[in-house]
């Protein structure tokens, strides 16, 4: 490269990329605009990785290049194969397929059903639907499970296949624990969650019946009604605490009043409400009063325990014995 240089002039010459680096000295919008065309010149043809400069020229290799086309006979050939393994595959699949869902190696032979309480096992199997001989592969234990829930005695229910011919269900059972008066007799849990109607050879001569909580309370607001229902099976748990006591069949739920036991004998005893130790010292003036009851040979109608003016009186009205007339 070789630099000219004269009357106030610079210029490049003999430049193999034909452009000039200086620009001769112009006054004006000329000079700018030539200075705007070196800027542009430079910016797209003397970057640093331009790819007119970095292109990698990668060598074909030898064997690809001494390699013949290959023959429409060798492309029809591996066409063949490629579609014969593929036949193959689909043929498996399905001669699979058609073994698992007609073999008698997967026939159902036994249908397991967890030990009951409530219910009886044959119901169960009935509800089921399944036969022996039947498919297990093919059989579908969401659809076994839907139908078991027909019956209302079930709380959870799960349906499993044991390969290669058994198929277990295994259920659980609502427990009750009091009868609720919803207009008519409804099983309730200890959470006061309401699962079926009663019948009259369903517990009615051992489960108390929880009153106060009407149907309409219950359909209008479940969630204050079970509280409800909770709070008297609570009390009934701390009076059951003590096997002396008479036997409770009503309890009843009141916001006022509190809960009120009614027992075998006829006797009403008011409980009211408070916190569980004031309940339980209330219980057990109770059970003084109750024994000197006992002793005395008196029975009692209405027994108050909560009296908050004066919490260790207990007011008893006794039952009124028959006045037998001499003759």
């Amino acid at each position: 490269m070789r630099a000219v240089f004269g009357q106030g002039e610079r210029a490049l010459v003999d430049c193999p990329l034909r452009m000039s680096l200086f620009v001769r000295r112009r006054s004006g919008r000329s000079a700018s605009r030539v200075r705007r065309g070196v800027f542009l010149r430079a910016l797209l043809f003397w970057r640093p990785k331009n790819r007119r400069r970095h292109r990698v020229v990668r060598p074909v290799p030898a064997a690809r290049r001494d390699t013949p086309p290959r023959s429409l006979w060798s492309l029809i050939g591996s066409l063949l194969t490629y579609l014969g393994l593929l036949a193959l595959c689909g043929g498996a699949v399905v001669l699979g397929r058609f073994y698992l869902l007609h073999s008698p190696r997967f026939a159902v032979a036994q249908v397991e059903i967890s030990p009951t309480r409530h219910v009886n096992t044959e119901r169960l199997r009935a509800l089921a639907g399944v036969s022996l001989g039947q498919n297990l592969i093919s059989l579908s234990t969401k659809e076994v499970a839907e139908r078991l829930r027909k019956e209302p005695w079930l709380r959870h229910i799960h349906v499993e296949k044991r390969l290669p011919a058994t198929l277990r269900i295994v259920v659980q059972e609502f427990e009750p624990a009091a009868l609720a008066a919803l207009d008519s007799l409804y099983m309730i849990t200890a959470d006061g969650e309401v699962f079926r109607r009663a019948r009259p050879s369903d517990y009615v001569g051992s489960l108390p019946i929880l009153t106060g909580v009407g149907r309409a309370a219950y359909l209008l607001d479940r969630e204050w009604a079970q509280s409800e229902l909770r709070r008297g099976l609570h009390a009934l748990s701390l009076y059951q605490q003590y096997e002396g006591r008479p036997v409770v069949r009503e309890v009843h739920v009141d916001q006022i009043t509190g809960i009120t036991f009614a027992t075998a004998s006829g006797a009403t005893i008011r409980l009211g409400q408070g916190s569980d130790e004031e309940l339980l010292r209330r219980l057990h003036r109770f059970d003084a009063v109750w024994q000197t009851l006992q002793k005395q040979g008196d029975a009692a109608q209405l027994v108050l325990l909560d009296n908050h003016a004066h919490p260790d009186h207990i007011t008893v009205r006794l039952l009124q014995k028959p006045i037998t007339r001499d003759p």
